[in-house]
């Protein structure tokens, strides 16, 4: 619980190289407060916080990130809308 919430304040900063890393730590771990913590950063004004998040996200799959991860998907380019199609990768093929 510590360290997940060092991570969930790690990925909150505004020190954006930061919070991408933590965003993609939080995804590395099976806790399910991190969603939570990730959905929030798909909006994130960099990039690589977005991507990260994104990545993180296709890790854990919860149901309640498929509608943010599709409204993403509407605005993204590039790597970042990469890394929102392998996120959606299952839900989009199979639903």
């Amino acid at each position: 619980p510590e360290v997940e919430a060092a991570l969930a304040e790690a990925a909150r900063a505004p020190n954006a190289p930061a919070a991408a890393q933590a965003a993609l730590a939080l995804g590395s771990q099976p806790a399910a407060g991190a969603v939570p913590v990730l959905l929030p950063l798909l909006a994130h004004k960099d990039w690589q916080v977005r991507r990260s998040a994104a990545r993180s996200l296709a890790r854990h799959k919860p149901k309640e990130a498929l509608a943010p991860l599709a409204a993403a998907l509407q605005v993204e380019k590039g790597r970042v809308r990469a890394e929102l199609i392998a996120a959606l990768g299952p839900a989009i093929c199979c639903a």
